[in-house]
């Protein structure tokens, strides 16, 4: 009998333990993480985000570029998304301003948790049909190794930035997506 009951607070303490690893690893307090299946890849039919390079390392930057092989303007801001990969669907992960790659780099990019504000410059950019708009870095400063994805919402003509409540002219469009994958430091 005594040789049952230690059985069972071994198998007790196992799942307790492999419990608090996976809470780590879902909330990123874990020093390894699991390996994560690469994510879909981005539709390249429209308008979409090319990433150079595509994988960075933590407290790097990056910086990218809306493509357009469409037969009309991609109208954008600065404004964008960032959502990380669980290796089965995508979960926002960051809001960010991004900065043109040629007016000050990466140094004046920023990047907050989805919810917070962020003030960004209403300046819009376009990709025109069969080009691409201009460079935009974005810092890496604390995000953690994973899979992400750059959202870029396009607004329609005359419209303000993305973000904007409907009450102040912003009407959002299509989103063009890109992915990148961040290594650790």
């Amino acid at each position: 009998m005594r040789h049952r009951h230690l059985i069972t607070a071994a198998a007790g303490a196992a799942v307790l333990a492999a419990t608090a690893l996976a809470v780590q690893v879902r909330t990123g307090t874990a020093e390894a993480r699991p390996h994560v299946a690469s994510p879909p890849a981005v539709d390249r039919g429209g308008a979409f985000v090319a990433v150079d390079p595509p994988a960075a390392r933590t407290g790097g930057s990056l910086t990218f570029t809306v493509r357009n092989p469409a037969s009309a303007p991609f109208r954008y801001g600065v404004d964008t998304t960032i959502d990380r990969w669980d290796g089965a669907a995508w979960h926002p992960a960051y809001r960010a301003g991004a900065a043109l790659a040629g007016a000050g780099g990466a140094g004046q990019g920023r990047l907050v948790a989805p919810g917070e504000d962020l003030a960004v410059i209403a300046i819009g950019l376009q990709a025109d049909p069969g080009g691409s708009g201009p460079g935009e870095a974005l810092p890496l400063r604390g995000v953690a190794p994973g899979w992400y994805r750059i959202g870029v919402t396009s607004v329609v003509p005359g419209s303000q930035a993305p973000g904007l409540p409907a009450s102040a002219g912003a009407h959002a469009g299509a989103v063009a997506y890109g992915t990148f994958q961040v290594l650790p430091g």
